[in-house]
């Protein structure tokens, strides 16, 4: 089941990478938008590899 929350700070964190690659001045930390994915995916994972070792 996918939470509309994390779906959105995902969206967030991958539009700041881009928009770090295509304006590297105005959004100079833009690459934190991969640590902030990362993290929300690997979170989202979680409850599916727990199930999975059920």
């Amino acid at each position: 089941m996918k939470r509309a929350d994390i779906q959105g700070l995902r969206t967030v964190a991958i539009l700041a990478v881009i928009f770090f690659h295509i304006w590297p001045t105005y959004f100079p930390s833009g690459f934190l938008g991969v640590d902030i994915y990362a993290a929300q995916t690997f979170r989202s994972s979680a409850p599916s590899e727990r199930q999975l070792g059920d």
